[in-house]
Order: C-alpha cells, then sequence, then structure tokens
C-alpha cells in the first residue's frame, strides 16, 4: 500500500494543476461587472472612473461621487476536491432611503477556462420598530441563487414551458423584467422556476458559494448579521417547495430568479461539462457543478 502514496499524490498533484490553468480575460469579463480591467492576476485602472484596487490583497473597492453607493470585489483560488478553483466575488450596497439598503453580489467559480458555478443574491436591510416598543432594529433578508449547468438547463426549460402559456406575461425576456417588478400574476411561474434550482447540485457547490458571499457581505457592509437563503440547499421535495414559495413571494425572491433566467440565457457554453450522473434528492455524492451570474440589465 506504502507505494501507492507517492503515485496517488502525483495524480492528485497534476489534478489540482490542472484545473487551474490560466482563464481567458473574454470570459472574466462576462462575470465581473466593474468599471476596470482585470486579467485574473491583477486589476488595471480605467481613466473613466476612481477605483481603488489592491492587487497584492487582491481587492477592489468603488464609492459613488456622493459616497452612499460602494462596490467591492475580491479573487482568489480555494482549494476543492483536490483542484484549485478560482473565485470571483463581488458585493454592490445601494442605500435608497433613510433606513433602507438595497446589496446586490455574486461569486462566481471557475475550474480552468471553464465556468464551475456562479451564486448571486438580492438582499435588502431595513430599519424597523420592534412590536413591543420604539426600539429600532436591522431587518435583513436575502436570497440566492446558485446557478449551474444543470440548474440552466432546466431554468430554462421551465421558462419555456412558463412563456407558452396563453395567460402568462412572460413571452419575451423584456417581458420578464417588467413582470418582475410590476405583475403580481407570474407569482406561479417564478415559483415553478425556483424549483429548477433545488435538485441535482453539489451541496458543496453550494455551500461553500454561498458561505463565501456571506463572508464577504459581512465584511462589505459591516456587520454579522446576514443569513443568505439558498433555494438550491433543500433536501427533501416539501422543503423546495416551500422555499420556493417564499422567493415566489418576495420581491427579493423574483428578482434574484428573474437575473438567474438572464444570466443563463447567456451563459450557453461557458460552463464545465458535468463530472458525474445524475442524483436525486438525499444523493449529494453524486451531484456536479457548474454556472453563471450577473445583474439584471448588468453587462452579460
Amino acid at each position: 500500500m506504502k507505494s501507492l502514496v507517492p503515485v496517488f499524490i502525483s495524480i492528485v498533484s497534476f489534478i489540482s494543476l490542472s484545473a487551474h490553468a490560466d482563464i481567458s480575460p473574454e470570459l472574466l469579463k462576462k462575470y465581473y461587472w466593474g468599471d476596470y480591467i482585470f486579467d485574473g492576476k491583477k486589476v488595471t485602472n480605467t481613466a473613466r472612473s476612481a477605483v481603488n484596487f489592491d492587487n497584492e490583497k487582491k481587492t477592489v473597492d468603488q464609492k459613488s461621487k456622493n459616497g452612499d453607493a460602494k462596490y467591492a470585489m475580491s479573487w482568489g483560488t480555494e482549494n476543492i476536491n483536490y483542484s484549485q478553483v478560482f473565485t470571483v466575488t463581488e458585493a454592490r450596497v445601494t442605500p435608497l432611503e433613510e433606513g433602507v439598503t438595497r446589496v446586490y453580489a455574486r461569486s462566481s467559480t471557475f475550474s480552468a477556462d471553464r465556468l464551475r458555478s456562479s451564486t448571486f443574491c438580492f438582499g435588502s436591510s431595513l430599519k424597523a420598530k420592534v412590536m413591543s416598543g420604539a426600539t429600532m432594529v436591522k431587518v435583513n433578508n436575502m436570497k440566492c441563487v446558485t446557478a449551474t449547468q444543470k440548474s440552466c438547463k432546466r431554468l430554462m426549460e421551465s421558462y419555456a414551458t412558463e412563456a407558452a402559456k396563453s395567460n402568462t406575461t412572460m413571452k419575451s425576456m423584456q417581458d420578464v423584467a417588467a413582470a418582475t417588478r410590476y405583475c403580481s400574476a407570474t407569482i406561479g411561474s417564478f415559483k415553478n422556476m425556483a424549483m429548477a434550482f433545488g435538485s441535482e447540485q453539489s451541496g458543496d457547490v453550494i455551500n461553500s458559494d454561498t458561505a463565501r458571499l456571506k463572508g464577504f457581505i459581512d465584511t462589505t457592509m459591516k456587520s454579522g448579521t446576514w443569513d443568505p437563503t439558498n433555494v438550491g440547499a433543500a433536501t427533501t421535495s416539501s422543503e423546495l417547495a416551500k422555499m420556493a414559495d417564499g422567493y415566489a413571494s418576495s420581491m427579493n425572491g423574483l428578482e434574484v430568479l428573474s437575473t438567474a433566467l438572464q444570466v443563463c440565457a447567456a451563459s450557453n457554453g461557458d460552463f464545465q461539462e458535468p463530472a458525474t450522473a445524475s442524483a436525486s434528492f438525499g444523493d449529494s455524492s453524486s451531484r456536479d457543478g457548474g454556472a453563471s451570474t450577473g445583474p439584471a440589465g448588468g453587462r452579460q
């Protein structure tokens, strides 16, 4: 058995090195939206905006001219299943009015020059009075989804089914964006699409991506109170149905599903090929990863 150890280590090292091949700038450009040039190793500022970046710490920080909105990004590598995975994590924080803050965040991972996964979240922070008195507390709500090759395939199939219905307002991608903001009649359709993220995805991918985003958002907003919900983390059909109801009945959920639809439509061909066969609920050992993300209306 001892003689097999060096062979095993050599195989693991080969897998790790081969998985971390250089990522093409063209692929990266689709999965970050800052006003700067980023090649996966360093950030180069542009003349169009004042961006603070630190290539040694691998961070970017930017504030709006009036100082109220904030954008942050970080990048690096993580060792997952004996392979190096490249990560790009972003958050945009925008105060809307007194006591109300909106957050959009995403974390995309890459294996070699292919997209592995992309988890993105819409959140809101609201200062509200406690029912028993006048004490002000923060109420934080965040909905996330993890887009993978399989979930995007299921989402687009679900969208095609919903778009074919005679009474829907989702006949085109443009209609989806408007429906998200104004039309409650599409709630049932969005619930069905939320179900697409609930099975046959890697629990490791979902949990690591969501944890990475939570840590990044907590640091960006200087708060440790965010508790993102990811519909892909559901482990039973009943839990998935309950979570899908919650996504379809909240603005954060509707927006993150609308964004998922736009991103999945644009990311065809970017994903790495699945390494394992499909799995059902309860069999996380054979689920795989692969996905994309971007803000609605943002650069794809």
